[in-house]
């Protein structure tokens, strides 16, 4: 592709078109090795079946690995009367979605309302008998889980929490305890907005080990330790209100949980997103019949690349970025900063676009 641009002749004379135009390329997603393959239909649903529970339960899609198969639209299966759908994705998640009991009785936007973590500590089902979720995932899948991620609070839930608190996600683990990740927005001033992002352990154990998970490979050479790493983490959780997200997503770049906050936090923006997200333990395929994961929570699973190239840049390289933000640089870069940086705009790029251009960066000082 390269050499095609250095080959074309440009209207004004010209030797070439590469050194003008910004590639760039991002990957989609790294892999993680899961030499034990376990259904955790079985592990859960099945084994409470067998002592006495009467739930039902249907599975959404196909293990990863299996043959393809094509619902028509005259086969579509209803999801009444159900305790819960389930889903799978590629081994490295398992998604549990359960129902507003009085909205199965009619309510067709039963499926929006997901009861929050209280309410699934005495959750009723279809059979009339109660349990309780998060005791029953710790208990059945504590040899394979690794965590569980649960709405503690969205603002369309009965819930109340200050109001400049926009979302908490509970985190629990089988035996490493619990925590909170929080979402804080501080200002309702549309040109200056300021969300913070809080990590609240409950107890004396990190369920996600920020701390001991940082590793000194992945440490710019920018002259900071391991310790000094690690305590800017633990300032960053010991702070009431939290820490900005670029602040934890470079710090996180560092640790075996990158980005961890801030993608739990928005892991439940939308209501499509399940009621009880469960991720494996490292080497572990939940219904899978492949040897190898991803879409999971593990750094193996989320490390990408993303390379930009030509228009003369120079030599540098970026900590950490979101693939999100490659089309919103590649933009960036081709209309200016004028057009880009609009002054009649209320919105920054960022809220705009979903994610931040690049372009901010040290490395693309050259062609700024």
């Amino acid at each position: 592709m390269i050499e095609v641009y250095k080959s074309v002749e440009s209207a004004d004379g010209r030797a070439n078109y590469a050194d003008r135009t910004l590639f760039g390329l991002v990957s989609d997603h790294g892999l993680v090795y899961t030499p034990r393959l376990v259904s955790t239909d079985e592990l859960l649903f099945d084994a409470m079946r067998a002592e006495g529970i009467r739930i039902s339960y249907q599975k959404l899609t196909h293990d990863e690995g299996g043959l393809p198969a094509i619902h028509g639209r005259r086969n579509i299966k209803s999801t009444r009367p159900l305790d819960a759908v389930v889903g799978s994705t590629a081994g490295g998640s398992y998604i549990i979605d359960l129902f507003d009991i009085r909205g199965l009785q009619g309510d067709d936007l039963a499926w929006q309302r997901h009861p929050g973590y209280h309410a699934l500590r005495g959750h009723r089902l279809l059979s009339g008998q109660t349990i309780d979720w998060i005791e029953q995932i710790k208990r059945r899948l504590k040899d394979t889980m690794d965590l569980a991620l649960i709405r503690e609070y969205v603002p369309s839930s009965d819930e109340r929490w200050s109001a400049e608190v926009e979302s908490v996600v509970r985190i629990i683990s089988p035996n490493r305890g619990e925590a909170r990740v929080y979402r804080i927005r501080k200002s309702d001033d549309k040109t200056d907005q300021t969300v913070l992002y809080r990590y609240e352990v409950l107890g004396e154990q990190d369920p996600l080990g920020l701390v001991a998970s940082v590793r000194e490979y992945w440490i710019p050479p920018d002259g900071r330790s391991v310790e000094q790493v690690r305590e800017a983490i633990r300032e960053c959780m010991d702070a009431a209100e939290g820490c900005q997200d670029h602040r934890w997503q470079g710090l996180l770049s560092t640790t075996l949980r990158a980005d961890v906050v801030y993608q739990f936090s928005h892991l439940y923006d939308s209501n499509r997103a399940g009621t009880i997200n469960v991720f494996p333990l490292r080497h572990v395929g939940m219904n899978s019949d492949v040897h190898g994961r991803h879409a999971g929570e593990a750094f193996g699973e989320k490390s990408g690349t993303q390379l930009y190239f030509g228009a003369q840049l120079k030599h540098a390289s970026l900590q950490t970025a979101r693939n999100g933000s490659l089309p919103v640089t590649l933009y960036h870069w081709f209309v200016g900063d004028e057009r880009f940086y609009d002054s009649e705009s209320e919105v920054s790029p960022a809220e705009q676009f979903g994610y931040p251009s690049l372009m901010d960066e040290p490395a693309f000082e050259s062609i700024r």
